[in-house]
């Protein structure tokens, strides 16, 4: 499927899924909490408050790399200033194969993932991009966007 690109401004962390799954050192729980509590707020422009954006990019090489995670809101003021200890990444359009999380429970999006993998896996003639995939957290649940060559 075909997603139109978008900006996205929030708090940032590089990661890899060997650390995620390691149960001791994962980066993406603590991101959690300190956007909810301190940067939310301070996203500039009058972002969707009912869509969170987490968005994987700088892959070092595949699945197996480490990564930049980026959590925050899209925004639409592409010339916003971004406030000090937040990041800007830039969504671009592209095809995406999506999956969805069961809802918006960490246990429930890592069986997502885990199904992303497991898809690849076993459709090696559909092959990930290793740009800059998403989650996108809204009302209806979440959609896990994984971009595709």
């Amino acid at each position: 499927m075909s997603e139109p690109g978008f900006s996205v401004i929030g708090l940032a962390a590089k990661t890899s899924n060997k650390e995620e799954m390691s149960g001791s050192g994962g980066q993406l729980g603590h991101l959690w909490r300190n956007f909810l509590a301190e940067s939310d707020h301070r996203i500039p422009g009058n972002p969707d408050r009912s869509v969170i954006f987490c968005v994987y990019t700088a892959y070092e090489s595949d699945e197996n790399g480490g990564y930049k995670v980026i959590l925050g809101r899209s925004v639409a003021d592409t010339k916003a200033e971004v406030p000090h200890g937040l990041e800007r990444v830039d969504v671009d359009g592209a095809q995406y194969v999506i999956f969805h999380a069961l809802d918006r429970n960490p246990e429930s999006v890592r069986e997502a993932w885990s199904n992303v993998h497991a898809y690849f896996r076993d459709n090696p003639g559909q092959q990930r991009a290793f740009t800059t995939d998403f989650d996108r957290y809204g009302p209806n649940g979440v959609d896990l966007c994984v971009a595709v060559r």
